[in-house]
């Protein structure tokens, strides 16, 4: 039922490269976090996220779609009204990530209604179902002809790519004219706290720090990535969110069974247990909240950009506008001469000062 297609090509092609991650190690992990059966939240917060900014873009995708990574299911079950695709290929790394997914298809009695499954060979079938085709490459050995898709969704897997700009350019390419690519990918800001104690408990015992937490891209980076590569009406977001664990090694350990664990080429060989002791010392001194648990960053990045096509939208000429921003201010005053633009940062003692509460409810202060 499955296509696989060998990853030695994937191999040869990016010999040159600079090999950050072990991608045999990143395989372990997920096929490990597939015997626990630990619930993946950012994965399903992804799935839902990715599903719904599909849903606001005006526009019918009754193409061929690729959607990469974990999270098929929950993809699917909240596939938006706009997509109402021909073939949907769900590409992963190893046939038992496929074999899970589609397992997840197969015991969803609404999936199993709407979605048939079938090999490459049965693609000819004809069927008012919407045709699954389970395909196993790299994201770097992408498999499908230039123009061959219309939509490519990746959820969760690019922050471990070796050469993100390689797959981007494949990608692009595998696109159809106004074809769409969105995503989403760990941000930097995910396990800030990890990282700083790692490096001040390193730092005093060796006079020196190594990685333990894999780089993550900066949304500056990846929108700079995506319009350097000639992705055109990119539009980037991040969702930060803070979550309590009962301890570093309870964040750890999560950490390990839901596949994401470290698979960093370059790294110290062995940690000593004082040092982990010490990470946990520090850890829990800084980032402890009041509910006696430690806090920990997760920062989700949600991206999406189109392929050129002459209908899209463009920027009209360096000073052709018509109307004047302070024209614009004024007009806004006319209507609503209590509200005011102010240009600045808003703190917390700023809001404080401008809110005034009295019987009748809370209103803004002149």
């Amino acid at each position: 039922m499955l296509f696989k297609i060998s990853r030695y090509f994937s191999k040869q092609t990016s010999q040159k490269t600079k090999q950050i991650f072990d991608r045999e190690k990143h395989i372990i992990n997920r096929q490990y976090a597939l015997r626990t059966k630990i619930e993946n939240i950012f994965l399903k917060q992804s799935s839902i996220t990715l599903a719904d900014n599909l849903s606001s873009i005006r526009k019918q995708y009754d193409g061929n779609i690729a959607y990469f990574g974990q999270g098929a299911a929950q993809f699917l079950q909240n596939l938006p009204n706009n997509l109402s695709p021909k073939t949907i290929y769900l590409c992963d790394l190893e046939l038992d990530f496929l074999e899970y997914s589609l397992q997840q298809i197969q015991n969803d009695e609404q999936l199993k209604g709407k979605f048939k499954i079938l090999k490459v060979s049965e693609m000819t079938s004809q069927d008012n179902k919407t045709i699954l085709v389970p395909i196993c490459c790299d994201e770097d050995f992408w498999p499908f002809l230039d123009g061959h898709l219309q939509l490519i969704v990746s959820n969760m897997n690019l922050h471990w790519v070796n050469d993100l700009q390689v797959v981007l350019i494949k990608w692009l390419e595998s696109l159809e004219p106004d074809g769409t690519l969105v995503g989403s990918i760990f941000g930097s800001d995910t396990l800030q706290e990890l990282r700083i104690s790692y490096s001040l408990a390193e730092n005093e015992r060796f006079g020196g720090v190594s990685q333990h937490v894999s780089p993550f891209i900066s949304i500056t980076e990846m929108g700079n990535l995506l319009t350097r590569l000639k992705f055109t009406l990119p539009t980037i977001c991040t969702e930060r969110n803070l979550y309590e664990f009962d301890s570093i090694y309870h964040l750890m350990q999560y950490i390990q069974d839901i596949g994401e664990g470290e698979a960093l080429i370059q790294k110290r060989i062995g940690t000593f247990k004082q040092t982990i002791q010490s990470v946990s010392a520090i850890y829990e001194s800084l980032f402890k909240n009041e509910n006696m648990k430690v806090n920990s960053t997760f920062e989700q990045i949600y991206f999406s950009a189109w392929k050129y096509h002459e209908s899209q939208a463009k920027p009209k000429s360096r000073g052709s506008a018509t109307v004047s921003l302070q024209q614009l201010q004024k007009e806004i005053y006319q209507i609503a001469p209590e509200d005011k633009i102010i240009f600045g940062t808003l703190t917390e003692d700023d809001y404080q000062e401008n809110i005034i509460k009295d019987e009748k409810g809370t209103k803004k202060k002149n």
